[in-house]
């Protein structure tokens, strides 16, 4: 991943409100970067001695859901009692870690990095072409080079090294339980049902990573990017402007063994967090069948009860909703029906929502994380429609 960071020097221009003429001036004293004055516009432009940042990152990780049933079915006497149940227990594991990650910075010499040319006025393909960057002086001024073609002869030293083992576990267990019963009903042959749910969800974030400065990856491996790649040609068929190395990926696993025998995991406690979700639910409903057509009808209960652990701090909270439906089906003829339906719902929050976890970032002035204390967004809803 080679990331051209073109606004990198951007506070090196003046703000100026003065007129300008806009004419190309291919030795000035900035990067160049949202620079009108000496010809750069949105769509075409050159940004001298700027930032190369490269990520080279391995990921190699399980995703898994392990799921059983279990479910009964009984009738009773002449057949009219009905007792069904089931049971449910479903462990699944989303893993995002990373076998390892190398970052490469262009060092702040501004004749060590690049000088771009960029032209996005095709919007199928944005062309950039890379040039050395020659600096003048008296005053001070830049100018483009020789043009490049290899990213990676421009020097990049390591700036970090990141082994990441993070995985995501949600536990859930699920019982049901449903009696029925055929009847007679107001004239009509009726079915009547009450049960109970219970379900329990428990997700745990287990993040724990190893984060090397420059100096203690140096020990790990190579400072020259060069030195751990591979001279395999780009695989794909996009024209890129410039070429590339990919990175080895047998160095890349030598390297994350070495630092996880040399550094301790440490856990990332911004991103850690252990949510459980407990519904208890009752309902009960009756469906009317008629020559003309049928009624629908009846109410579920929940009470959710939302326990949080983060940071050392545990949050709670509980609620009980009610939702109640009535549905009417009637028969017009033998070729349209008439439906009309009363329905309510609700949507419960995420388990990332529900963490305690806030994070505050005084560099970008926000604070963000989860709210334990959340409500489900209810719904009340009519439909009529003929069918």
């Amino acid at each position: 991943n080679y990331r051209l960071d073109l606004d990198d020097r951007q506070g090196d221009l003046v703000a100026n409100t003065a007129a300008c003429s806009g004419t190309v001036n291919p030795t000035p004293t900035t990067s160049g970067y949202a620079d009108v004055c000496i010809g750069n516009t949105p769509q075409r432009g050159t940004i001298y001695g700027i930032d190369i940042r490269q990520r080279s990152t391995l990921r190699a990780f399980r995703q898994s859901i392990f799921t059983n049933t279990l479910a009964g079915d009984h009738v009773f006497g002449d057949g009219a009692w009905r007792l069904s149940w089931v049971g449910n227990y479903t462990e699944s594991k989303d893993d995002r870690s990373v076998v390892g990650e190398a970052t490469w910075d262009s060092p702040s010499t501004r004749t060590l990095r690049p000088t771009v040319a960029y032209d996005f006025s095709n919007p199928n393909r944005s062309n950039l072409t890379l040039f050395q960057t020659i600096q003048l002086a008296s005053p001070t001024r830049f100018q483009a080079g020789n043009a490049g073609t290899a990213v990676d002869d421009f020097t990049k030293p390591l700036s970090g090294f990141t082994v990441l083992d993070a995985v995501d576990t949600t536990k859930a267990y699920t019982g049901k339980l449903v009696l029925s019963r055929d009847t007679a009903f107001l004239g009509g042959e009726a079915t009547f049902k009450v049960g109970l749910q219970f379900d329990q969800r428990t997700k745990v974030a287990d993040e724990n990573s190893i984060v090397l400065s420059a100096a203690q990856a140096a020990t790990i491996i190579p400072v020259d990017y060069k030195q751990f790649s591979t001279d395999q040609a780009f695989l794909g068929e996009i024209p890129m402007g410039y070429t590339f190395r990919y990175f080895d990926i047998a160095k890349m696993r030598a390297a994350s063994e070495a630092a996880q025998q040399a550094f301790a995991f440490a856990p990332v406690t911004a991103n850690n967090y252990d949510v459980r979700e407990q519904v208890y639910a009752g309902f009960a409903m009756g469906t009317v069948r008629y020559d003309w057509g049928s009624l629908v009808g009846g109410v579920r209960v929940e009470h959710i009860k939302n326990r949080g652990i983060a940071t050392g701090i545990t949050a709670e909270s509980e609620q009980t909703l009610a939702f109640p439906s009535l549905h009417l089906n009637y028969n017009v003829d033998d070729t349209k029906k008439f439906r009309l339906s009363f329905n309510s719902g609700a949507a419960r929050a995420d388990y990332d929502q529900m963490r305690p976890n806030v994070v505050i970032n005084d560099a970008n002035q926000t604070i963000s994380g989860g709210n334990p204390a959340v409500r489900p967004e209810r719904a009340y809803g009519v439909d009529a429609y003929l069918e």
